[in-house]
């Protein structure tokens, strides 16, 4: 598939860590307090991330937190591929 849609059924969310923060256990709390602030300020009751395929470490840790995988595509004009994942974040 070439790119993907998205429709209002979930608020899109996003988040990055900067490279000297990876690896140090920190990532669910930004993830969490990245998803509540979404639920919260914008009353959404499903969350959506769209995560390179390669992030491995991003995509466990959205599983983690209860995201489920519901599509792969592949960026147009690209072959860097991602996988989106939804989920709900009680407040």
């Amino acid at each position: 598939m070439s790119g993907s849609s998205y429709d209002a059924t979930a608020l899109d969310i996003g988040m990055g860590l900067h490279p000297n923060l990876i690896g140090q256990g920190q990532g669910r709390h930004y993830a969490t307090a990245v998803a509540r602030y979404g639920s919260s300020q914008f009353g959404a009751q499903r969350l959506r991330v769209t995560i390179a395929t390669f992030n491995l470490r991003a995509q466990r840790l959205w599983q983690r937190l209860g995201f489920e995988p519901v599509e792969q595509f592949c960026k147009t004009g690209s072959h860097q591929t991602f996988v989106i994942m939804v989920g709900a974040i009680k407040l």
